[in-house]
């Protein structure tokens, strides 16, 4: 049985929820996690499903955490379990193969190579300190501090995505204000028309 439990926080104009998924069954299952958000917001391109819902393989016995960020202001419930189901089958090497992107390099004309560099290290560490938090019980918890080098480690890395959340945030911050000012922006395309 999959249960969720959610934790809201408001920062900078933007609400954070943020998803534990707990599996007590042996069996690893796929959760749909809805969004009771208006607008529903922003989830993590890899948990993102259908209908502006998260979708999330969660191992047997084990806790995975997920979540979004929305400009709504916090409401409860801000999320809600909708279904679990059994894994599909793994791809095969031809259709992982298939669904790579363009192995062309993208262009960094833009820097979109470097933010992108930034958020997939931010990730790594996140992932990290989420394996940590997700320990429940001693031997569990003694592996993952062994993972991670020992509990200095585990402090260093937890100030360092303390650091990552605060960039985040930001980002998030300017993100959510530029695609604001975008709808805002739109101009009356029909009545220029009309005047050219």
């Amino acid at each position: 049985m999959v249960t969720l439990t959610t934790r809201t926080r408001r920062e900078r104009g933007v609400t954070l929820v943020a998803c534990r998924l707990r599996n007590d069954a042996p069996e690893p299952r796929v959760a749909r996690v809805a969004s009771q958000m208006e607008p529903p917001g922003t989830a993590p391109p890899r948990h993102a499903g259908e209908d502006a819902t998260l979708r999330v393989t969660v191992p047997g016995n084990a806790v995975v955490g997920t979540g979004f960020a929305t400009p709504a202001e916090p409401s409860e419930p801000s999320a809600r379990l909708i279904e679990t189901e059994r894994p599909t089958e793994e791809p095969g090497d031809a259709a992982v193969v298939a669904g790579l992107s363009d192995p062309r390099p993208p262009s960094t004309e833009d820097g979109s190579l470097a933010l992108e560099a930034r958020f997939a290290d931010s990730e790594a560490r996140i992932e990290r300190l989420a394996a940590v938090a997700a320990a429940t019980t001693v031997p569990a918890a003694t592996r993952a501090l062994d993972d991670e080098g020992g509990l200095a480690a585990v402090e260093a890395l937890n100030e360092q995505v303390a650091k990552d959340r605060e960039r985040l945030l930001a980002v998030a911050d300017r993100a959510l204000t530029l695609a604001g000012r975008a709808e805002a922006a739109e101009p009356p395309m029909d009545a220029l028309e009309r005047l050219s």
